[in-house]
């Protein structure tokens, strides 16, 4: 998975953690999931088992003061925020936010409790019914 370290990233952490994020970018350069990691997210926003099909799929260094060393020692409060967009033609179309280290912690029982830290921006169409 490609995981950027963006210019509003490096201004919200401090330097001394920089490394531990360039340590993480590289660490997850082997992690082809980011789709499957994505698909468990918009199962969980949409409280459906449906099948998604996801566009710009997004990962970035960002702080998330739920965590305490979740990749190594060094990494403190470090996370990967993940957005992007997903489409169902039945469960209909959304913009997710979630942090790495929540989808991590995804066991099927803690969906309500995930889905209180994630960004959902849902979008259906009205259909008439006849």
């Amino acid at each position: 998975m490609k995981v950027r370290i963006t210019e509003d990233t490096k201004k919200s952490i401090y330097a001394s953690q920089l490394a531990a994020a360039r340590k993480i970018v590289e660490d997850l350069k082997e992690d082809d999931g980011l789709e499957e990691y994505c698909q468990m997210a918009a199962r969980v926003a949409s409280d459906s088992n449906a099948e998604f099909e996801l566009f710009k799929l997004n990962a970035e260094i960002a702080g998330n003061c739920r965590v305490e060393n979740s990749f190594d020692s060094d990494s403190g409060n470090l996370d990967v925020w993940i957005t992007f967009y997903a489409f169902h033609f039945y469960e209909g179309f959304y913009k997710i936010g979630v942090y790495l280290t929540d989808i991590w912690s995804i066991d099927g029982e803690n969906n309500a409790e995930i889905k209180k830290h994630m960004y959902i921006d849902h979008y259906t169409a009205d259909r008439l019914k006849s």
